[in-house]
């Protein structure tokens, strides 16, 4: 909306100045009107507005029509997307535009798990595999830094100790990812186990979230959709492992991987 009316002032603004620009009262004495002269109301045609491109659906859309146009190749277009989706890079840098209507990246992790697959350029292999592995961290790699929801309860003292805190930072723990130089457990995540029928489920979320009720509507919400998903796609057959990642944009519309919310089915 704020668009059109942009384009349309200027226009509207351009006709009041020729309005008042015109012989106002001209007699024939003044010469700009003689008495055979007809006067002729001319209606002013509006110039045509022109329709903004659609945004392309999701980021699988946007790439395709960013190597349709020539301005990235496969393997660029992949290692810049994940890139963002991780935070190494801010979304400016990833030139988007408009944006897209859909914001998850599951046919972007899909086309990139084709390309270890099929792709010819082992660096661009190499890379996406880092990125993929700090994406969609291992389930070991996740309950190395996570304890149940239900000790999160016991005192310090009788918790491991943990690693001293230059060694690690759950802030950045999917940047650095997932070091694992230390034996006792760093709880930087918690885990809500669940069970539907004969599937079950575990939802990792920050440690500091507990405690902070502003949280409690996510993890709520999180933990119905598991439950209503598993109740229905039980019925077609064997439920694969699913893993999602909810990303939550920090400063500079930069993905804090340290605040990630996570589910693991």
């Amino acid at each position: 909306m704020k668009k059109t009316i942009a384009n349309i002032l200027p226009m509207l603004f351009i006709l009041i100045l020729a309005s008042c620009s015109s012989p106002r009262g001209a007699t024939p004495e003044s010469g700009l009107l003689t008495p055979t002269s007809t006067r002729m109301t001319v209606s002013p045609t509006a110039s045509p507005t022109a329709i903004p491109e659609p945004v392309p659906t999701g980021y699988t859309d946007f790439l395709l029509e960013k190597i349709d146009s020539g301005e990235w190749t496969l393997e660029e277009g992949l290692v810049t997307l994940l890139r963002m989706f991780i935070g190494e890079i801010p979304a400016s840098q990833a030139d988007l535009g408009a944006g897209v209507l859909d914001a998850e990246g599951t046919g972007l992790l899909q086309m990139a798990g084709d390309y270890l697959q099929t792709g010819t350029d082992q660096a661009t292999k190499d890379e996406l595999t880092r990125l993929i592995n700090l994406l969609v961290p291992s389930q070991e790699a996740l309950d190395r830094y996570s304890i149940p929801e239900e000790q999160a309860s016991v005192s310090a003292s009788r918790m491991a100790a943990p690693v001293k805190q230059d060694e690690v930072k759950c802030e950045t723990l999917w940047e650095d990812g997932f070091p694992d130089y230390r034996t006792p457990k760093v709880p930087c995540y918690l885990v809500m186990d669940g069970n539907v029928g004969l599937d079950s489920y575990q939802v990792y979320f920050p440690s500091d979230w507990r405690g902070d009720s502003s949280k409690d509507d996510y993890k709520t919400a999180t933990v119905e959709a598991i439950q209503a998903s598993l109740t229905q796609y039980q019925h077609h057959g064997l439920v694969k492992p699913i893993l999602f990642r909810l990303l939550h944009p920090g400063p500079s519309a930069r993905c804090r991987l340290g605040h990630s919310s996570l589910v693991s089915l």
